[in-house]
């Protein structure tokens, strides 16, 4: 399993819009308002910049949450800290956390699960951070349910390295349930055209997970293959698939 080097792409990680939340996450949002606690804690594992952490402080702000972020990249994690001076942020492996057992309501981890090299460790430290009736939350794409999404199209070594890193939706499934969690996963499938030259666009910042890990040679040949099909076509059709899963301690 190849590891993205998020140090090189950590300047311009949040020039992407796609990365910046405007709407909240919807199983946060109904777990306090179906607990009504007086206080939460709140822990986002592989908080990257802080988009996630950033929005939703604002969004509950009449709510008492501690809040707290881990993330392995030091360069990703010195933006976060720019952004968040209140959060305390901890530069550490989410197979080995270093918070007190049962100590969060909360915990969510968001298109980052893929990048975990030891999961089942990670979920072990969830499962024993996590207090009895809280949430963890995964969400992540889905790479066996869109092989013809766009990346994987023009950049195939990308799709062939993405079934290395992520699992399939059925095997989170049981290995949370393994560990005493009650799960739901969703996948929000789709399947639509897209402008080749906004894909050409995107391509060029290199700067999702997919190019970070092939070969330069890989990723020319990918640009020059969109390229090459600009001159005969202005669409493709994509498909994308997104894997919600929300998990309870029982």
């Amino acid at each position: 399993m190849k590891k993205t080097d998020y140090s090189k792409i950590a300047k311009i990680y949040d020039d992407n819009p796609v990365r910046h939340y405007g709407l909240p996450d919807s199983d946060l949002v109904k777990y306090i308002s179906d607990t009504k606690l007086s206080s939460y804690n709140i822990l986002d594992i592989a908080c990257g910049t802080g988009n996630y952490l950033r929005f939703h402080i604002d969004y509950f702000k009449s709510e008492k949450i501690n809040w707290h972020g881990i993330d392995l990249s030091y360069d990703m994690l010195k933006i976060a800290r720019a952004k968040l001076p209140e959060v305390e942020f901890i530069e550490e492996d989410a197979a080995c956390l270093s918070f007190e057992p049962d100590m969060f309501n909360y915990v969510a981890n968001n298109l980052a699960f893929h990048h975990f090299e030891k999961k089942s460790k990670v979920l072990d430290e969830v499962a024993r951070v996590l207090k009895e009736g809280g949430k963890f939350k995964v969400k992540d794409i889905s790479p066996f349910e869109m092989q013809r999404f766009w990346v994987y199209q023009y950049f195939p070594s990308a799709y062939f390295e993405d079934l290395n890193r992520f699992w399939e939706p059925q095997l989170l499934f049981y290995e949370l349930q393994t560990r005493g969690f009650q799960v739901h996963i969703q996948l929000d499938c789709k399947i639509e055209e897209l402008l080749l030259e906004e894909l050409l666009r995107d391509a060029r910042k290199r700067d999702a997970s997919q190019f970070a890990i092939i070969s330069d040679e890989d990723y020319q040949e990918g640009i020059d293959r969109i390229k090459y099909d600009l001159k005969k076509k202005e669409k493709i059709v994509n498909e994308f698939c997104l894997m919600n899963c929300i998990a309870k301690k029982l």
